[in-house]
């Protein structure tokens, strides 16, 4: 990550998982949190792989201390062959009903992005582009799109909080430039 996580704040994650059979039997997976790249640090949750399969994996945790990295590692200590990918880490704020549900609806890619960022959910009207302190960076208006592109290269490499207004709600995530 490129800030650390604000302790007290709920984190959406979200990430894909494959049980790679061919080498060696699924193992179960253990995800957490460290404030340093060279330690495992606390446990999140543990998942166990579908064989020969990628899953997505989709939960809420809170930050209990400035982390820093996600960690992954197998709970049985042998080497295996489990995969993950596409880690997408984001700041729930105001975690209602409405914005969990828009949530759910709510496709952010890629993420991390380069340039261009595609967003798509129901009556889009306007999204705000923050930095992780919720500073104003850049508005795009639209007029109830479904889906929109935007140019996101005049930003630095980090993270950015995306605010998306739409006709029946407001819902913020988090992404990440390269």
């Amino acid at each position: 990550m490129s800030a650390p996580l604000v302790v007290g704040e709920e984190y959406r994650l979200i990430f894909y998982v494959y049980g790679n059979t061919n080498f060696a039997p699924i193992n179960n997976l253990e995800v957490g949190a460290s404030k340093l790249q060279t330690d495992f640090g606390s446990s999140l949750m543990t998942v166990v792989p579908d064989e020969l399969a990628w899953r997505k994996v989709d939960f809420n945790f809170e930050a209990t201390d400035t982390w820093e990295y996600i960690t992954v590692r197998p709970t049985w200590g042998v080497s295996n062959w489990d995969q993950v990918d596409n880690f997408t880490i984001s700041l729930i704020v105001n975690g209602t009903e409405e914005q969990d549900a828009l949530r759910q609806q709510l496709e952010i890619s890629p993420n991390p992005f380069t340039d261009q960022v595609r967003i798509s959910l129901a009556g889009i009207n306007q999204v705000r582009v923050m930095d992780v302190l919720g500073r104003n960076l850049q508005l795009h208006s639209y007029k109830g799109q479904d889906e929109v592109q935007m140019d996101l290269s005049g930003l630095s490499q980090g993270m950015y909080l995306l605010e998306i207004r739409t006709d029946v709600g407001t819902v913020t995530e988090m992404v990440t430039k390269e």
